[in-house]
């Protein structure tokens, strides 16, 4: 999610080349919520198993009009996510605009 990014991104090392480590060191103290049989998360599970399926029907096809519509298929999925994980933090409107125009 956008979320964590922007939590390795404020802790992590930057790369000469722009990129960030993403490092034990910098991993293990995300504050990943774990909530079981919570709806959000049951959302968001449901969420990654279709982009999966997407990103494995994409690997497979040779029509590039369905390749960029199963693509924006998952783009709209990644947004979700990010929205679903936002309510799963409590993150306020002001908060995700902080974090979306350093992402």
């Amino acid at each position: 999610s956008s979320l964590l990014d922007w939590f390795v991104k404020k802790k992590s090392s930057k790369f000469n080349n722009g990129y960030f480590s993403y490092a034990k060191r910098f991993l293990e103290d995300l504050p990943i919520c774990i909530l079981e049989n919570n709806h959000i998360i049951m959302k968001i599970e449901k969420i990654v198993k279709n982009i999966i399926l997407n990103k494995n029907i994409v690997d497979n096809i040779q029509d590039s009009k369905k390749i960029f519509q199963i693509n924006n298929n998952i783009l709209n999925d990644e947004k979700e996510i990010n929205q679903l994980v936002y309510e799963l933090y409590q993150i306020t409107d002001e908060e995700k605009a902080i974090i979306e125009s350093s992402v």
